[in-house]
């Protein structure tokens, strides 16, 4: 039997560009973190989420993109606001 690796869809967001974020998914936050920082050094993770599989991430683009103007993983809105679109979207996914 093969232990599941546990998955993470993170927010990541700056002060100095605050209505923008990044979105991604990570199997290892510290590391992600760390990486992002070698080229923005104040960047922080507004908010992170526990996911059930790497695939949740491509839904919640997929529905920003409706939203807000998205490239790649960047999004051209406010950190809370994608944050909680991110909850409603687990939410949805934890009933059904």
């Amino acid at each position: 039997m093969r232990n599941k690796v546990q998955q993470y869809v993170y927010v990541l967001a700056d002060d100095e560009r605050p209505s923008r974020c990044k979105v991604g998914v990570t199997q290892n936050p510290h590391q992600r973190l760390k990486s992002h920082r070698s080229t923005t050094p104040r960047v922080f993770f507004y908010s992170l989420y526990e996911v059930p599989t790497r695939a949740f991430e491509r839904k919640v683009i997929s529905h920003l993109k409706d939203i807000f103007t998205v490239h790649s993983e960047y999004v051209t809105a406010n950190p809370e606001i994608v944050s909680r679109i991110i909850e409603g979207l687990l939410e949805d996914v934890q009933h059904t």
